[in-house]
């Protein structure tokens, strides 16, 4: 089972006033909303208005966050990309030392060169690690913003409610 899968309390909430406004919405047009109906159907607009901005001010954090893990990755690959030109010039000077060289300065070459190998290639995994958490905060955002255009729906709905009601009533 995913850790998405269960309904959390809030989208009951949602729904609840998604149904609201599709039984509240066609009474305001047709002018047989009564005061109590409208004072409801007006506790459900703020209650969308309020869940929007908690959405867009959650988005904003989390398009910071994601600069920052961008800056981190590139920080890595750059880190990586230095590391491993170092690792190519140690290995380089180890392999063209001249053949009269006294075994430990061979030797220690060969072993700075080891080391360089094996920090390149934890850098590599730090790399990994960054660009996987990049692209687990940009599903994030992409969700948010999903949430805040159903909020945004929200909001036309209630524009449209309010100028019916400041609209002249016809009666026929």
């Amino acid at each position: 089972m995913s850790r998405h899968s269960r309904t959390k309390p809030a989208q009951y909430d949602t729904r609840a006033r998604r149904a609201g406004f599709d039984a509240l919405l066609p009474r305001l047009r047709r002018g047989t909303l009564t005061p109590e109906e409208g004072a409801l159907l007006a506790a459900y607009v703020l209650e969308e208005c309020r869940v929007s901005d908690a959405n867009r001010s959650s988005l904003g954090g989390t398009t910071r966050t994601l600069a920052d893990h961008r800056q981190a990755a590139d920080a890595a690959i750059r880190e990586f990309e230095e590391t491993d030109e170092a690792h190519r010039v140690a290995i380089a000077g180890a392999l063209e030392a001249p053949s009269d060289s006294p075994w430990t300065a061979l030797v220690g070459r060969a072993t700075d060169a080891q080391h360089w190998a094996e920090r390149g290639r934890n850098t590599a995994g730090q790399v990994e690690k960054v660009r996987e958490e990049l692209r687990r905060s940009e599903e994030a955002r992409g969700r948010l913003r999903s949430a805040l255009a159903m909020g945004a729906v929200a909001r036309v709905s209630a524009l449209v409610a309010r100028d019916l009601r400041k609209a002249p009533q016809h009666t026929g």
